[in-house]
């Protein structure tokens, strides 16, 4: 008889393995931290990222931005083609400076990426 559950796994040939957690979403904030109050524009986190999957890129980023680590703004150009998406991480902006991005009329809030 089984002493323990971890035992008991084993006699009946379940292999358990300690959790992992995707560093994913961190390795991307620290991207994001790095570019400070100027912001990366999405563009360019593509590219430094080596995400070549923009739905995986998207992913990562909308479970930074539910954490409230980071902030988005669509740059309204008036140009053709799609406008282009700026990511803050929020540590580096005060809430005046925050405020002052959100009454921006050349920026709107993204919400969902």
């Amino acid at each position: 008889m089984a002493s323990n559950v971890e035992e008991a796994f084993k006699n009946v040939g379940v292999i358990t393995k300690p959790p992992t957690v995707d560093e994913t979403p961190n390795r991307l904030y620290r991207l994001i931290l790095r570019k400070g109050k100027e912001g990366i524009v999405w563009s360019e986190l593509v590219i430094k990222s080596g995400i070549g999957d923009s739905n995986e890129l998207r992913r990562h980023l909308q479970t930074l931005l539910d954490a409230d680590r980071i902030v988005a703004f669509r740059k309204i150009t008036g140009k053709r083609g799609r406008p282009p998406i700026i990511i803050y991480a929020k540590e580096c902006l005060t809430d005046e400076e925050l405020e002052e991005l959100e009454r921006r009329p050349d920026l709107e809030p993204v919400y969902v990426l």
